[in-house]
């Protein structure tokens, strides 16, 4: 069965296990609840060896290449106006673009920047002509 990322919630983890220790098959669990067996095994086997069925804990991802917000913030002040491009050249150390996007982000900052015109300015400059 398919299954986003998001864990299933603790009350239904425990309904599971105490439907399997209480002797229903994990057909019928399965069939039920619509969980995946490998899930009900995980739960019951974990619930027997901790005495909890909860989700562990996920990672935290990975760690960040800019670490010092304050002086990349100083940074992109300093190039508001540069593209991508042009502030991952500036850049005192290697990043990719979507480093400096990611970076950005954390600041709170938005990048909607483009080096070819768009419609509208297409538009704008023919009528001026």
């Amino acid at each position: 069965m398919a299954h986003s990322t998001r864990s299933y919630s603790e009350d239904l983890r425990l309904r599971v296990v105490k439907a399997r220790l209480g002797g229903k098959s994990v057909s019928e669990i399965v069939g039920l609840y619509e969980v995946d067996d490998n899930s009900v095994y995980r739960w019951v086997a974990r619930y027997k060896a901790t005495g909890s069925v909860g989700a562990r804990p996920r990672g935290k991802g990975r760690k960040p290449k800019i670490e010092d917000m304050a002086k990349f913030e100083a940074f992109a002040r300093a190039h508001a106006h540069s593209t991508l491009t042009q502030m991952q050249a500036a850049w005192e150390e290697e990043v990719s673009l979507m480093c400096l996007s990611r970076t950005l982000k954390r600041l709170g900052w938005t990048r909607k920047k483009s080096t070819t015109p768009t419609a509208n300015a297409m538009k704008r400059s023919v009528r001026r002509s």
